[in-house]
C-alpha cells in the first residue's frame, strides 16, 4: 500500500434539550489508514473512521444522558 495515505472524519455532535438550548456539544475525529488512493480503498477508510466517529458519539451520548 502507499505509506502515510489516511482518511479522516471530523464531526461536532451537541445534545439539545426539549425547549431547544445546547446542553453539551464536542467535536469528535478519527483516521483510518487507505490502502491506495483507489475510490474503493479510499471509500472502505472513510467508512472506518467514521464507523469510529459514531462510535465515540454514542459512547459520549450516553454518558451524558
Amino acid at each position: 500500500g502507499v505509506v502515510g495515505m489516511a482518511a479522516v472524519y471530523l464531526g461536532t455532535a451537541r445534545i439539545v434539550s426539549d425547549k431547544g438550548a445546547v446542553a453539551d456539544a464536542r467535536i469528535f475525529n478519527a483516521s483510518a489508514p487507505a490502502k491506495s488512493t483507489d475510490a474503493d480503498d479510499a471509500t472502505a477508510a472513510f467508512n472506518q473512521a467514521f464507523g469510529q466517529v459514531a462510535q465515540q458519539i454514542v459512547a459520549w451520548t450516553v454518558e451524558k444522558l
